[in-house]
């Protein structure tokens, strides 16, 4: 389950701005499962390729592109067989001043762009300098944390700069905003679409196509995801009976569970939990 990562990033909470990656070594196809967040994130791909599915419509990725999403879009990513390195930037809004908020809620998002070489070093640049300061961040001093912000401020105005040859995306319809959240929020609660429909004011069958729609998946495939992410995060994290661990993400049937366990990542519950306790202690001969 995606969580509200901002309480791992930085111990401030005035600081809600991170650098990561989305890495892609070796040969082997992967993904980043589908998911939402209440936060924008800025991708860029430095090399490889890949195809972005947000909001339903599918993009391809490759050297130089750029993904501005807004709050609650909802977005997969799928890596070709290519190695691969994707920057990403990820804020809440309301870490900015006022007049950064304006700019951000006065543009249309989400959006898609390309820089070609002669600008691609230029924001690559600008990424660079967000990574440096997020680095120094972690110490918790109020000038860092400044400093953060103001590169941040610096790439996003960048990126916003480059609006006339963006590419809009689909927005994400409000009645599937709220089924996302919802689903995640009780992933381990008995599933009725009924119920979900209803808060939106559709009927199931009206609710799932548009659902589907716009994430590719259907909302008990959704419900799949979130449970198996989050079954994934205790068996590795904790010491859990995987019976317990069952129960606690939504199942009442085990051999279900194990089922689904097998059919997300291909291996079995207690294989997942060891394999992780022995790449724990590989790391920590280092």
């Amino acid at each position: 389950m995606e969580k509200m990562e901002f309480e791992r990033w930085y111990k401030s909470p005035d600081v809600a701005i991170d650098f990561a990656e989305y890495p892609k070594i070796g040969s082997d196809c992967r993904s980043v499962p589908l998911h939402s967040h209440e936060y924008c994130e800025i991708e860029f791909v430095i090399y490889g390729k890949a195809a972005n599915t947000v909001n339903g419509a599918v993009r391809q990725m490759k050297r130089g592109d750029l993904f501005l999403l807004s709050v609650g879009d909802s977005h997969r990513i799928d890596f070709q067989r290519d190695e691969a390195l994707i920057y990403k930037l990820n804020f809440k809004p309301d870490t900015f001043p006022p007049d950064m908020r304006k700019l951000l809620e006065a543009s249309p998002l989400p959006l898609a762009q390309h820089y070609p070489d002669g600008e691609f070093e230029a924001i690559r640049a600008d990424f660079e300098n967000v990574r440096l300061a997020a680095g120094a961040a972690q110490n918790n001093d109020k000038l860092s944390g400044v400093m953060l912000r103001i590169s941040a401020e610096a790439l996003i105005c960048r990126v916003l700069g480059h609006i006339p040859a963006s590419e809009l995306l689909p927005s994400l319809p409000e009645a599937v905003r709220t089924g996302l959240r919802h689903i995640r929020g009780h992933y381990n609660e008995p599933f009725r679409l009924s119920d979900i429909a209803e808060q939106v004011c559709l009927s199931s069958d009206h609710f799932s196509h548009l659902f589907k729609k716009y994430t590719s998946l259907s909302p008990k495939a959704y419900l799949r995801q979130c449970r198996m992410q989050s079954a994934h995060e205790l068996l590795v994290s904790t010491e859990l009976p995987v019976a317990e661990i069952a129960e606690r993400v939504g199942y009442s049937s085990p051999s279900l569970f194990y089922r689904h366990i097998e059919e997300a990542y291909g291996k079995k519950p207690l294989d997942i939990r060891n394999l992780s306790h022995r790449q724990n202690e590989n790391d920590s001969c280092f």
